[in-house]
């Protein structure tokens, strides 16, 4: 997957618009959580991360040095945090371990999962097939409210969209 002149802009703005939301980047290093849906196979993840590394990268000197929490979304049940840097994903290595697991998942296991783990990172980005369900809309707008829903993006790399909080108004 190689990204166009289009969409890298569509994720330069989605990331600045998430990085200058009041009160959310300090100039400090930034700590960033990027949560791969394991339904993905290791291919498509692979790739998809190494060009959206490379595109934010090359946005600001911001993402060269930052913490970056890789978030593996396997199940409802599983989902595990590796604390990795940027160069460690974009070579390859952290995906020799990386298993597919195709299913159906719950967002609200994962919001509530983000908000509870991730709520310090300034920048989410949850890549995605967009193979997910929502079983109580309560919740996960709970569990987006009141910082989440500006921080993270979602990325469908099915049908290539960027969106803020979480596609089709759906919450």
């Amino acid at each position: 997957m190689s990204f166009n002149i289009i969409m890298k802009q569509k994720i330069r703005q989605e990331v600045e618009r998430v990085l200058h939301v009041p009160g959310n980047f300090t100039k400090d290093i930034l700590e960033m959580a990027l949560v791969i849906d394991c339904s993905l196979s290791t291919e498509e993840a692979g790739e998809s991360i190494r060009e959206l590394l490379g595109t934010l990268k090359k946005q600001s000197e911001v993402f060269r040095n930052v913490r970056l929490n890789a978030v593996k979304w396997l199940d409802d049940g599983h989902i595990e945090n590796q604390v990795t840097s940027a160069a460690v994903m974009q070579l390859g290595r952290y995906f020799e371990d990386y298993k597919q697991n195709i299913c159906v998942k719950s967002m609200d296991k994962l919001t509530g999962y983000l908000k509870k783990f991730q709520a310090r990172s300034k920048l989410i980005i949850v890549v995605s097939d967009g193979n997910y369900r929502i079983e109580d809309e309560k919740t996960v707008q709970e569990n987006l409210s009141p910082f989440l829903r500006r921080k993270m993006i979602y990325w469908n790399i099915k049908d290539d969209t960027f969106v803020r909080g979480l596609p089709g108004g759906k919450v």
